[in-house]
């Protein structure tokens, strides 16, 4: 399985927010997505997805199915809705049309159990604290049949022991499908990336491995201030350097 796009360019509301882009990710790792605020991020997942149509340029999705059907995009900030239970967001994200007692159902609690979510089914999705919510949106891609999961920022309002957890956790669960996801956190994209694109101003400016890619003069341009890295048990790790 292949994403492949090719001189992709968008245009909203009279605004260049993605242009020139041309990628290659593949199921071999995930592909995280980094670069500053407004630098198009979300707005390249989002044609991806089929949310943005192109103003042009091609993205092709090499899966054995229908790319439409394949595809499970999780957005920063879902919407929860008063009244909708962990149990209905279940059935409408995964396409279940019986929870209890479904064939398919012994494979999905088992990732809700590693989620520390499935003592959640009956509560309304509104009364979750914000960590419990994105745990849950996580599993709920985990347990996906789809084969391409899109992920943005998943790993906001989780603490620090469950941003790392719930991404052991993906790949352990979502090891044969292609995964793509942003994050602001650069070490995550050094410790959990195999393939990493760096975007500014809408445009790609870095794309390969992290250790290629992942470079303090080339970070420290992108994201305007400057940063310091040293290595640890092999990964390399990144602070902002303090002025004076």
């Amino acid at each position: 399985m292949k994403i492949r796009i090719s001189r992709l360019h968008l245009e909203l509301g009279g605004n260049i927010v993605l242009r020139d882009i041309n990628l290659c990710m593949r199921n071999n790792g995930f592909n995280v997505l980094i670069g500053p605020n407004g630098s198009g991020k979300t707005s390249l997942l989002r044609v991806i997805s089929g949310i943005y149509k192109p103003s042009s340029g091609e993205v092709f999705i090499e899966v054995k199915g229908d790319p439409r059907d394949e595809i499970f995009y999780l957005p920063s900030e879902p919407e929860a809705f008063p009244g909708l239970k962990v149990v209905d967001y279940l059935q409408i994200a995964l396409g279940l049309r019986g929870l209890y007692g479904a064939s398919d159902m012994s494979d999905v609690m088992g990732v809700l159990e590693d989620f520390e979510v499935s003592s959640l089914l009956d509560r309304d999705l509104y009364s979750l604290s914000s960590g419990e919510r994105q745990r849950l949106y996580l599993a709920a891609a985990a347990a996906s049949r789809r084969s391409v999961l899109l992920l943005d920022e998943p790993t906001s309002h989780l603490d620090i022991k469950w941003i790392y957890k719930s991404l052991n956790l993906l790949g352990r669960h979502a090891k044969d499908k292609l995964v793509v996801f942003t994050t602001h956190d650069i070490n995550l994209a050094s410790l959990y990336a195999s393939h990493v694109t760096v975007l500014s101003k809408g445009s790609v400016v870095a794309d390969g491995d992290p250790g290629s890619v992942l470079r303090e003069d080339l970070l420290s341009q992108v994201y305007g201030v400057r940063l310091v890295s040293g290595e640890l048990e092999g990964y390399k790790l990144f602070i902002p350097y303090k002025e004076g």
